[in-house]
């Protein structure tokens, strides 16, 4: 295991090459064994540099994001962000975002900022709970420890068994994982860091959940394995093609544990619908994500739970 020369913070500096154009200063991470830069990364990038137009007064937060992921990547090219404005509303404010490479879109993200201002109206109010009861204190297998490299990842994540009902229902099983960003993090809680660092952790272990809950294995370990072994491969690709986050809270520290919780909806014809919940080490709310997943199995695959009936 190798340790990363920067910190999550350091790692997204930026160079302004023009007033809406940027270009990541640091070589950014890939998955082991892989050329290909996490989702969460490129929308973490594209998020910041977004936040460089606009205004310090009134500070604006971000409030959803919406990101297609195009195209494959490649860490040793240079890339480049360009920003366009598309609203700028009292309230609210809509940027879109295209992460090129070498002369192909990579990614395309939209982004709504809201003004940071306190709600003085009336409003509704209620907030879903945790579906899970287990808590821990700290990460104890982490799931890319065996990844990291100077470069990065700078989260760590570890995978909880899966909660089912009685009977177990695939669109009624939860998914859940505890992540944090390495710190400690300089910035005060709830601040573009932190939830720069939200959307980071926003999309790992959430492509697997659909063939999680159904019982198809990735090659990942074995939930609770600490030994690294990995589990068969049944399926032969897996990617996301898009990914969305609403965020509700900021009160939050994305260097501290949080509960994120997977279910599925749906699958179907190769894709899958994962939906997730983040909370606070309170037990908050402070997120939604929606991801569309592309899952091309193995032939004769048998799911792990048909041959435990």
């Amino acid at each position: 295991m190798a340790t990363p020369t920067l910190t999550f913070e350091q790692s997204l500096s930026l160079t302004r090459l023009s007033p809406t154009t940027f270009r990541p200063l640091h070589p950014q991470w890939t998955w082991p064994n892989s050329t290909v830069v996490p989702g969460g990364c490129l929308m973490s990038m594209a998020a910041h540099a977004a936040y460089q137009t606009l205004p310090a007064d009134p500070a604006y937060a971000l409030d959803n994001l919406h990101c297609q992921f195009l195209s494959g990547s490649n860490p040793d090219e240079p890339y480049t962000i360009t920003i366009q404005p598309l609203t700028d509303g009292k309230r609210f404010r809509v940027r879109s975002a295209v992460v090129t490479q070498a002369g192909r879109n990579i990614v395309s993200v939209t982004m709504a900022f809201i003004n940071a201002s306190p709600w003085k109206g009336p409003s509704m109010r209620h907030s879903v709970p945790r579906v899970g009861k287990e808590r821990v204190r700290e990460i104890t297998i982490d799931d890319l420890e065996r990844g990291r490299t100077v470069r990065g990842g700078y989260m760590k994540f570890q995978r909880l068994p899966l909660v089912h009902r009685d009977p177990r229902e695939v669109h009624t099983s939860v998914k859940p994982v505890v992540a944090h960003i390495i710190g400690p993090m300089q910035a005060e809680t709830g601040t573009i860091p932190h939830v720069l660092g939200l959307l980071n952790l926003s999309d790992y272990h959430v492509l697997a959940a659909p063939s999680d809950l159904h019982g198809y294995t990735l090659g990942l370990p074995a939930i609770g394995d600490a030994s690294g072994k990995p589990t068969e491969a049944m399926a032969s690709m897996f990617t996301s093609l898009n990914h969305t986050v609403h965020i509700h809270s900021y009160d939050f520290r994305a260097d501290e544990l949080m509960y994120v919780e997977v279910t599925s909806p749906w699958t179907g014809d190769g894709r899958g619908m994962a939906n997730s919940r983040i909370f606070n080490q309170k037990g908050d709310l402070i997120a939604s994500c929606v991801q569309e997943t592309y899952h091309v199995l193995k032939p004769g695959q048998k799911s792990l739970f048909e041959s435990k009936l």
